[in-house]
């Protein structure tokens, strides 16, 4: 069987990490005309990862709930964990063969989707921030926690990778979509500040400040903020918090044992029945389920079937 998906994951034990590109030509060539591209996917779930891309001469940083995709790693990718924490981080290269064929190989898998984004990016040298849904970090987990066996392994882990590639796609499709019908245009000074928004908005999970006041505490006004913001991150200011205030209660409830209740309380809900509606709907499964079965607390819901 060819392998499709190449999975290399990052956890607390490891620092840094050199990755060498590779690429199968030949195949690819039938729908970009480039041989020298591929596909690289990397999602961080937990802590901070950093990186040096040598093909687009960019230097990234990603913390949890983030992700990035680009393409044509002509050399080395060279990621490191930030030394103040621990991280839990996803890295998939996707064989360009699986771009270029679906199945037998007969017919392209995305015509006029995928090439058109590679030479976009190929001439930008671009990289692409994505936004995690919660399916993604759903997906990410098990591609981290799987305790099968190979070579049943192997065949998990392969569908994962693809169903994680899957929500990525659609992901930049619906953004591109949203891009398109969005007639936001940011200055890189106007792009900082709203970088600069998100951070204090995920400071304090307990007390976020209002659109408002975040607004004029960047140097934005409310309107400015929200439309760049969605146009930045695909996704708006309210989503953003509340998916990561989520993420973080997960992890706590994950990590430190601690109650549902208390999980609650420290990221911010005061009434522990809407905390737990929220959960369930972010996750498909009650906090209380996760809280004594982490490892396995995924249902069909949160899988979406």
């Amino acid at each position: 069987m060819i392998k499709q998906v190449e999975i290399q994951t990052f956890c607390d034990d490891q620092g840094e990490v050199v990755f060498e590109a590779d690429c199968v030509a030949d195949e690819f060539s039938k729908i970009s005309g480039n041989q020298k591209m591929s596909l690289i996917l990397i999602v961080t779930l937990e802590g901070c990862l950093r990186g040096n891309c040598q093909a687009c001469g960019r230097s990234f940083e990603l913390s949890a709930g983030q992700a990035l995709i680009f393409f044509n790693p002509k050399g080395s990718l060279r990621l490191e964990r930030d030394c103040s924490g621990h991280v839990k981080s996803v890295l998939l290269r996707v064989d360009p063969a699986l771009l270029g064929c679906c199945g037998g190989g007969s017919e392209p898998m995305m015509p006029g989707l995928l090439p058109g984004w590679m030479q976009k990016m190929e001439a930008s040298r671009s990289l692409l921030p994505i936004i995690l849904s919660p399916l993604m970090g759903v997906i990410g987990r098990q591609i981290l926690d799987c305790p099968l066996a190979s070579p049943v392994r192997d065949i998990y882990l392969n569908g994962k990778a693809l169903e994680m590639l899957a929500c990525c796609l659609t992901s930049l499709e619906m953004g591109q979509r949203s891009r398109h019908g969005c007639s936001c245009r940011l200055r890189e000074e106007e792009r900082e500040k709203i970088r600069l928004a998100r951070e204090i908005l995920l400071r304090d999970l307990e007390a976020p400040p209002r659109l408002e006041q975040l607004a004029a505490r960047v140097g934005l006004n409310a309107t400015k903020l929200k439309r760049g913001f969605r146009h930045l991150f695909g996704t708006s200011v309210f989503d953003c918090f509340r998916n990561y205030r989520l993420e973080t209660a997960r992890r706590i409830l994950e990590q430190d044992q601690v109650s549902v209740t208390e999980a609650a309380m420290t990221v911010g809900y005061s009434n522990v029945g809407h905390f737990c509606a929220a959960f369930k709907k972010q996750f498909g499964v009650s906090p209380g389920h996760w809280l004594r079965s982490p490892s396995t607390a995924i249902s069909s819901e949160a899988l979406g079937f």
